[in-house]
């Protein structure tokens, strides 16, 4: 079933981790626009046919934003179903295996509501984060950081970096990647991966961002949990970002 984010964003989840007593949510959202444009899907998940009813109940879905081109998820089918048109930023249009009918810039304002980010010293050279305007605004995050995660033993309420090891750049450059975020005010941040942030999330973001003690945790983290899948997929990253995707 769909869950109300604000006014005008909504949630739906697969919960992974439960035959292991750990169960988290990976999410996808639905966002309402401004001037009847139709509604947008990020990062689309498989929906299940309530949930489908439920969204069409709130109106037709036209649009998909990716947060980064390893979220594609389910967004062909989508496209087949409603004629959405899908979206990532260009860092990633040369190297997906879908058409992509738009690509996204830093700072692109779409349909007066939604905001783009650019954060391309996280996990992924394209990844972007969308800051959906009004209601206290809602921070939309895919892979760089999560929410709580029972798997990790992260807490509902908090923000940590899942797996370091992926991070394709120094964790100071990630730091000050992610300082883009901090820039902006939001009451509620929800991620790709884990439990939402539904009040003050600005300020528990800004907190993790200059908490040095977490970050050296992670620097240490990174070093230790660093092996051969890990350095392919940032040799990966690093390859794709110089051949100009």
């Amino acid at each position: 079933m769909l869950t109300q984010v604000s006014s005008s964003v909504y949630s739906w989840s697969e919960i992974h981790g439960a035959a292991r007593n750990e169960p988290y949510p990976w999410n996808s959202f639905v966002i309402r626009t401004n001037h009847g444009d139709g509604l947008v899907l990020v990062d689309p998940l498989p929906l299940p046919a309530e949930d489908a009813r439920e969204i069409e109940v709130l109106g037709k879905p036209a649009h998909i934003l990716l947060t980064c081109e390893y979220h594609l998820r389910e967004s062909e089918a989508f496209r087949d179903r409603w004629g959405c048109d899908i979206r990532i930023h260009a860092d990633g249009s040369d190297y997906t295996k879908v058409m992509i009918d738009e690509t996204l810039l830093d700072g692109d304002l779409l349909w007066d509501r939604i905001e783009v980010i650019h954060i391309p010293d996280a996990y992924h050279t394209d990844e972007v984060a969308f800051l959906v305007h009004g209601d206290g605004n809602t921070m939309i995050v895919g892979d760089a950081v999560c929410g709580g995660r029972r798997d990790r033993g992260i807490p509902d309420g908090e923000i940590w970096i899942n797996a370091p090891e992926y991070i394709v750049a120094e964790m100071s450059s990630a730091r000050d990647s992610l300082r883009k975020l901090a820039g902006h005010p939001f009451e509620r941040m929800v991620f790709g991966h884990g439990s939402p942030i539904l009040h003050d999330a600005s300020d528990r973001f800004r907190a993790f961002l200059e908490d040095d003690e977490a970050w050296a945790k992670l620097e240490s983290e990174k070093a230790e949990r660093t092996n051969p899948s890990s350095l392919e997929f940032i040799r990966e990253m690093k390859a794709r970002k110089s051949r100009g995707g």
